[in-house]
């Protein structure tokens, strides 16, 4: 990944020692001691700008339409519409696993943690997620 332009977090890095030993305090309040809720999706950070983007497995055997879909919304034309409230795709990476790509997408944050300032804003997002 870091020859594509891309760094995982401390954690995934050689030599990484963690945290919570050198300070003695839990895992559960070190940054390096969460763990992705997924272990199909991790965050990285772009290199050539310092962008947090998500990498994303997929498996092609078992999810063939998958890339194409992501793909065909991540056209410039659909991009444009603003319709289109689907994530883009940056990149797709193909390692050299004959069933395994990695979709490079923007980061972003689980709807779940969204706080709503107004009723306005509530009502605006779900229009658009069921647009």
């Amino acid at each position: 990944l870091q020859e594509r332009g891309y760094l995982l977090r401390q954690r995934y890095q050689p030599g990484w020692e963690a945290s919570w030993v050198r300070s003695g305090t839990s895992h559960v309040y070190s940054e390096d001691g969460i763990r992705g809720a997924q272990s199909s999706i991790m965050d990285a950070t772009r290199t050539s700008d310092g962008a947090h983007v998500m990498l994303k497995i997929s498996r092609v055997d078992e999810y063939p339409d998958e890339v194409p879909i992501a793909e065909f919304f991540s056209s410039t034309a659909l991009a444009a519409d603003s319709r289109n409230h689907c994530v883009p795709i940056y990149e797709i990476l193909r390692p050299d696993l004959n069933d395994i790509v990695i979709m490079v997408l923007p980061l972003r944050y689980d709807l779940q943690c969204l706080k709503f300032n107004t009723i306005g804003e509530a009502v605006e997002c779900f229009r658009q997620m069921f647009e």
